[in-house]
C-alpha cells in the first residue's frame, strides 16, 4: 500500500487494452464530485432512516445539545473519509497491501481515493465498489437490529424498560 498526494497515479507496464480489455468510459474528475456529493448524501439519508427503523428518533437525539450533536456529527464524517477508503482498499488484492494499492489525497479537488494499479475482475471490482456502504451502512443496522431482536433485556436509556417483564407497562419518555 502506498499513500500519495495529487492526482492518481497510472501503471507504466498496465495496458490492457492491449490485453484485450475493453476500457469504460468514465466521468472526469469534477464531474465525478458533481455526482458522487447527492450521491452521498442521498446515501446519509437512506441510512439514517435504515437507523430510525432500529433506534427510535427520540433515542437518537436523546442527552445532547445541538452545538455537540453538530460537532460529532462532523467528527464523524472527518474520520469516516479515510474508514471509507480503507474499505475500499481492504478490498483490493491482498487485502490492500500490495504496491498495487494506493491511498490517496488530492487537495486541490478535495479529493480522498483508493486505487489499484492492476487488473480486478468484474465481480472484485463492485466488491471494492460496495465495501463502504457494506462496511458503514448496511452491517452496522444490522448489528443494531441484532442486538435489539436478541438482547432485548437491555434498556434504552430513554424509552426505560423494553416491556417484557410487564406486557401492559408503557415505555417512559424523559423530558
Amino acid at each position: 500500500m502506498r499513500l500519495v498526494k495529487g492526482e492518481t497515479p497510472l501503471s507504466p507496464d498496465f495496458f490492457p487494452e492491449q490485453q484485450g480489455w475493453t476500457s469504460l468510459k468514465e466521468p472526469d474528475v469534477n464531474t465525478l464530485q458533481f455526482i458522487a456529493i447527492p450521491g452521498g448524501l442521498a446515501l446519509i439519508l437512506v441510512t439514517i432512516l435504515a437507523l430510525l427503523t432500529v433506534i427510535p428518533l427520540q433515542e437518537l437525539l436523546h442527552g445532547f445539545k445541538l452545538f455537540t450533536k453538530t460537532f460529532i456529527f462532523l467528527a464523524a464524517i472527518i474520520v469516516m473519509i479515510p474508514v471509507h477508503e480503507l474499505l475500499h482498499a481492504l478490498c483490493h488484492p491482498q487485502f490492500g497491501f500490495s504496491r498495487e494499492t494506493i491511498i490517496g489525497v488530492w487537495p486541490e479537488k478535495m479529493l480522498f481515493y483508493a486505487h489499484y494499479l492492476g487488473e480486478l475482475s468484474r465481480n472484485r471490482f463492485l466488491l471494492v465498489f460496495a465495501a463502504p456502504w457494506l462496511g458503514l451502512t448496511v452491517l452496522p443496522v444490522l448489528i443494531i437490529a441484532a442486538c435489539r431482536i436478541f438482547m432485548p433485556e437491555l434498556e434504552s436509556p430513554v424509552l426505560g424498560s423494553t416491556g417484557d417483564d410487564c406486557p401492559h407497562q408503557q415505555p417512559a419518555f424523559l423530558r
